[in-house]
């Protein structure tokens, strides 16, 4: 079975550095997939490390690093850059990670696409950005939003067990 990609920020502060998706984040995911995450998505951080808070205790996301990153993964990842089994679907959990693929403008489960143009030919993979699941963003607050969250998910979910 083929399975979606999921592309996060960095793991959580309370995460060893290698973990992906692990704690409150992956938790969401699991319940809005109603199974594991694992079961349908392989994920891979932007970054391997954990954001520093600054002076003001504020969590600066390192966004020239992370489009750095992005760059990297379109080049070397096969399901992203041509030489493998196409990802089906890439999910991009937040606005930050987003922008360091250079998708802005898009709505939250608007399809859209990442490309890698470091192949031979320009490769595209639809994305759909997300918002991120660790619960920081106020999105998750709207119950009607959730809902549909949950709703789509559950659409994602069940194409992927066809």
């Amino acid at each position: 079975m083929m399975k979606m990609l999921i592309i996060g920020e960095a793991p959580g502060a309370s995460s060893p550095e290698w973990s992906v998706l692990q704690g409150p984040s992956g938790a969401r995911l699991t319940r809005l997939f109603g199974r594991d995450w694992r079961d349908v998505a392989d994920a891979i951080n932007l970054l391997d490390w954990h954001q520093r808070a600054d002076a003001n205790g504020e969590n600066k996301f390192p966004a020239f690093e992370a489009r750095a990153a992005a760059r990297m993964l379109l080049r070397v990842h096969p399901g992203l850059n041509g030489a493998g089994l196409a990802c089906p679907l890439v999910l991009l959990l937040g606005r930050r990670v987003a922008h360091a693929f250079g998708v802005t403008g898009v709505a939250y489960f608007e399809t859209t696409a990442v490309w890698s143009r470091t192949a031979l030919e320009p490769v595209q993979r639809p994305a759909v950005v997300v918002p991120h699941p660790s619960g920081r963003s106020r999105w998750w607050n709207d119950q009607a939003n959730r809902e549909a969250a949950g709703a789509w998910f559950k659409k994602v979910e069940e194409s992927f067990r066809k």
